[in-house]
């Protein structure tokens, strides 16, 4: 049986308290942290099976340095810093800017959705109130312009099940899971299709989020990335958290 409208929830005031609900370091303003990839994976990866043939080769990567960085509002990147006097093995030296590519890639995909989730770019907020509908499962939201169109499904409790993006570029799905936590929902994985435009081709991907305590933050600290040309797991260690002015944002994780 359908609710009286007296019983009903308000679609536009249900749908901006969406972020509300999942986790916002309200005054993270950035932070920093070394990063350990697989290396052993990407060389074979992006150098076939012999790339390891020659330690010499893991050695070197290995002596890499490398800082992810993020301000959340902006992006994120990686720093690469090789030692003085340490150069790639002549075997290695072709194969590293595909390497480095690849990796630079992988945290272009992971910084740009797990920047959107915390800061709430996700979440779609349509000005139109036609724009927002429901039924027996949940929510539905639909925004759109001259240059794309966003569709969202929630469940009944809104949680976000799926952003479905279409632009000059193609079409993008976004399926992202979350875990509850006294300090909001936490997104944990996400699963990715995009489909080229003009093509029927649809590629498939995911992301992996594991995460600890910095400094009272919840950051990502192991990371799994599979993209259409890259597949990459990393490790994220010794963070460092910078706050934002605790007197112009409000305070809290």
């Amino acid at each position: 049986m359908a609710q009286s409208s007296a019983t009903q929830p308000d679609g536009a005031a249900e749908i901006a308290r969406v972020p509300t609900l999942y986790y916002a370091p309200h005054n993270l303003q950035s932070f920093s942290c070394h990063v350990t990839p697989d290396w052993e994976g990407l060389a074979k990866q992006f150098g076939g099976t012999n790339t390891l043939a020659d330690q010499s080769d893991l050695q070197f990567l290995k002596s890499i340095r490398l800082t992810a960085q993020d301000n959340l509002t902006q992006g994120g990147s990686v720093d690469w810093n090789i030692p003085d006097g340490i150069v790639p093995p002549p075997e290695l030296a072709g194969r590293l800017p595909p390497l480095r590519q690849g990796l630079d890639r992988a945290f272009e995909v992971f910084f740009s959705f797990w920047n959107a989730v915390v800061t709430g770019d996700i979440f779609s907020q349509p000005a139109d109130a036609g724009g927002i509908t429901r039924d027996t499962t949940g929510w539905h939201t639909h925004e759109a312009d001259a240059s794309q169109s966003i569709d969202e499904t929630f469940d009944r409790d809104l949680f976000l099940l799926s952003m479905k993006t279409v632009d000059s570029h193609g079409t993008r799905l976004v399926k992202p899971h979350f875990a509850d936590t006294p300090d909001g929902r936490l997104v944990t994985s996400v699963e990715l299709e995009t489909t080229p435009a003009g093509s029927t081709a649809t590629h498939a991907g995911r992301i992996g989020i594991g995460y600890s305590i910095v400094d009272g933050f919840h950051l990502p600290t192991t990371v799994s990335v599979l993209a259409t040309g890259v597949s990459v797991e990393f490790t994220l260690t010794n963070c460092t958290a910078v706050k934002a002015n605790q007197s112009t944002i409000p305070s809290g994780p």
